[in-house]
């Protein structure tokens, strides 16, 4: 990229942080007050620290926004990449893995039988995951 375009997205970014902790301190300002909690000894008043309160609000929803970029050019990469079918075979096995490993860590052991729903939902996902994994490897012939 050439310099002049880091340049005006830097300055996009900056104007809409500018822009955005503006309209946010408005709001806070003429809302009702109330306390935001960021953690247990920490807490924000929004008359008190309405410019913290602001700017923490607005600096998180530029982390969504700049995520939600970052992840769609990565789903386009990988797409063009045709890494697609490994990626999502990689990821059922991570959700399904995921899912049974917080069912048991969570789940006192007399109460497991009723979130069998969850093993029999992670069984399906691994096997789409082997599905989409198989299609990633195969070559000219059928898979099934």
């Amino acid at each position: 990229m050439k310099a002049a375009v880091i340049i005006k997205i830097i300055l996009f970014y900056l104007l809409f942080t500018v822009s955005a902790t503006a309209v946010i301190f408005i709001y806070l300002k003429t809302g009702g007050e109330y306390t935001e909690c960021l953690t247990d000894n920490y807490c924000l008043n929004s008359w008190d620290n309405t410019l913290e309160l602001a700017l923490i609000y607005t600096l998180t929803r530029i982390f969504y926004i700049t995520a939600a970029f970052a992840l769609l050019f990565l789903t386009i990469h990988i797409i063009r990449k045709k890494y697609i079918f490994i990626i999502g075979g990689l990821v059922c096995f991570a959700t399904s893995g995921l899912a049974i490993f917080i069912l048991i860590k969570l789940t006192p052991p007399d109460e497991i039988n009723r979130y069998i729903h969850i093993f029999i939902i992670s069984g399906f996902i691994t096997l789409v995951g082997i599905v989409l994994t198989a299609a990633h490897f195969k070559s000219n012939r059928k898979l099934f």
